[in-house]
């Protein structure tokens, strides 16, 4: 559950949360630092400046994230069963189905939609296109291309503004 509010309030990638360490949570300043991603077996750090970021830590996130017990062998935040990154393919069959049976949800839903929720969310409640890119660690043409249907009324606003 942590992990899945974690994931919808800050728009991380399935392979950013897995290797999300605790060094990289600071809670007074009020962000999460993403510098690396596990895929396929190994913790890599991220390809480029733009995807090596800075998020805002929503409450909601901040305040799940006080109650994820810190484990002793291992300095990850969602760490599998025996302190090692989560293997995706065998944690989404093992976990991420049932959890989605279990809530009455469609069970093609995938970790990755929680990415859009973020997106949907921030662009909803007015957070500007440019700062939901960086957040996200993607382009601002991507991300019009992916959810600018949702940016409704940004015409209006635009013209009574000036």
């Amino acid at each position: 559950m942590s992990l899945v509010v974690v994931a919808a309030y800050t728009g991380f990638r399935p392979s950013e949360w897995a290797a999300l360490e605790w060094r990289d949570v600071d809670r007074d300043a009020g962000v999460l630092t993403i510098e690396r991603a596990f895929s396929y077996g190994q913790v890599k750090p991220l390809k480029t400046k733009g995807s090596r970021r800075r998020v805002p830590l929503p409450a909601r996130a901040a305040e799940v994230l006080e109650h994820v017990p810190r484990r002793l062998d291992t300095r990850l935040v969602f760490p599998g069963s025996r302190g090692a990154h989560i293997d995706l393919r065998n944690w989404r069959k093992r976990e991420w189905k049932p959890a989605l049976e279990a809530a009455g949800l469609p069970r093609e839903r995938r970790p990755y939609d929680l990415r859009h929720s973020f997106a949907s969310w921030a662009l909803a409640a007015g957070v500007p296109a440019y700062d939901v890119a960086r957040y996200m660690g993607t382009s601002v043409r991507m991300l019009d291309l992916t959810y600018g249907h949702l940016v409704k009324g940004s015409e209006a606003v635009a013209v009574s503004s000036q």
